[in-house]
């Protein structure tokens, strides 16, 4: 939910590893098994493995080749390990998917020292050498960019930005400068542009005035921070280009504006099947409901209101601060949602995020509208199969099935029957992405 930024500096949806434990982000043995002859590179045994795909919960997994390989018994699993296989003895620990954020902006860049070509120490030692040399003597060196020992060990699927309320000409510059839409791999791939209607906690377009006084004698009701003009001719050009669109929006009023926008595409060619997406969602209507439904939208939820509760209620009164980010309705009325935290603007964290929206809990306000809590199920399936489906790549990510990337966490506690608030402090044991240990407690 930022204000500001580059064109290309922007949302990204991400897959963390060892930076971020058990953040990896971005599911019987004859049917799914390793050719015969073949040795798995992991193992892992005795534990409850959900896949959140069609085995449901097995005993055991293998991995071989980056990629799930066999699913089953662990007297199974076992017999696929050789001399050279890493078993891990789950001794009745939880595995799951890899966890993913839909709306993550601290994935580096930034001034100072460039590591992203950077492998091992070395790298980055003779990186901050070269700097140094051009550095005046007394000047502090410093590095905001990422660098991977090894190998890379985080998936991105990145968001562009957009020039804010840009007319035809700035777009267009921009648009001649960017990759292609889909350009990338397993890795690193482009997923589309974000817009902006709104403003934040402080600014979302809203339908009535805020709370006074900042209400203004009931003539505030947020910041529009684009016309309404301009911003149906961006996503109807977007749309005519390719471009898959995503939309910030808060406020109702905001979502108003951006099913307008998303209307008027629609109308040029139908978005249904494309995943446009409404980012944030704080405030939607009954009305709005059938409209998503009807364009195929998704919704990328995440957890402000954990976070700002009592700044929400001050704003907008107790009533619609309660009503904030309401995945169940969305679930409810057939509305695809993924979760994400916002980060920076909201703590990493993916289990405090989990724990809000299982619980509605938050830090300083206690219990807001638990009629809106999803079950631990619902949670795990936005956060695993939901984002692979928002980003389309549901036959590769998600779960652990047969042939899938082995993106897997193995957590201390069960983390469908664990006690709340357990999952508000759930501790994550290892870390896989691509089927390579990169964290491990």
């Amino acid at each position: 939910m930022r204000r500001t930024g580059p064109s290309r500096a922007v949302s990204a949806r991400v897959v963390l590893g060892p930076a971020v434990p058990g953040f990896v982000m971005l599911l019987g043995l004859a049917a799914c098994a390793a050719p015969p002859g073949d040795t798995a590179d992991l193992v892992l045994v005795d534990g409850e493995i959900l896949t959140m795909g069609s085995p449901g919960t097995v005993e055991a997994l293998a991995v071989a080749g980056g990629r799930v390989a066999a699913v089953g018994t662990s007297a199974e699993v076992r017999g696929l390990a050789g001399p050279d296989t890493r078993v891990v003895e789950l001794n009745g620990r939880t595995v799951i998917p890899g966890l993913t954020d839909n709306h993550y902006h601290g994935i580096g860049g930034g001034p100072g020292v460039d590591l992203t070509g950077a492998r091992s120490l070395r790298d980055v030692a003779d990186a901050i050498a070269a700097f140094a040399l051009e550095t005046a003597p007394g000047e502090l060196i410093v590095t905001n960019r990422d660098w991977h020992e090894g190998q890379l060990t985080l998936r991105v699927n990145y968001v562009l930005r957009a020039p804010r309320g840009a007319n035809a000409q700035p777009l267009a510059d921009a648009l001649a400068t960017w990759p292609e839409m889909g350009e990338g791999d397993d890795w690193l791939r482009v997923g589309g542009v974000k817009l902006g209607v709104d403003g934040g906690f402080e600014g979302g377009l809203m339908r009535e005035p805020y709370e006074e006084p900042w209400g203004e004698g009931g003539t505030f009701r947020g910041l529009q921070t684009v016309p309404t003009e301009r911003y149906i001719e961006t996503v109807r050009e977007l749309h005519r280009r390719g471009w898959r669109v995503a939309t910030h929006a808060v406020g109702d009023a905001a979502i108003d504006l951006v099913l307008e926008g998303y209307e008027a595409a629609n109308a040029d060619a139908p978005i249904d099947g494309l995943r446009w997406v409404i980012e944030h969602g704080f405030l939607p209507r009954d009305d709005h409901f059938p409209r998503m439904r009807a364009l195929g939208l998704s919704v990328t939820a995440q957890n402000h209101l954990y976070v700002a509760a009592p700044s929400l209620v001050k704003y907008w009164g107790a009533e619609r601060a309660a009503w904030t980010t309401p995945v169940r309705a969305y679930l409810d009325a057939g509305i695809p949602v993924s979760l994400g935290t916002d980060s920076p603007v909201v703590p990493w964290d993916p289990w405090w995020m989990l724990h809000h929206f299982t619980t509605r809990g938050t830090i300083s306000a206690g219990v807001l509208d638990p009629s809106q809590r999803i079950t631990r199920e619902e949670a795990l399936e936005a956060v695993t199969r939901s984002y692979a489906h928002l980003t389309f790549e549901e036959a590769e990510k998600g779960m652990l099935e047969v042939g899938m990337v082995a993106d897997l966490v193995v957590t201390a506690d069960h983390v469908l029957e664990c006690e709340d608030p357990c999952l508000e402090s759930m501790q994550v044991d290892l870390t896989v992405v691509g089927g390579r240990v990169v964290y491990e407690r």
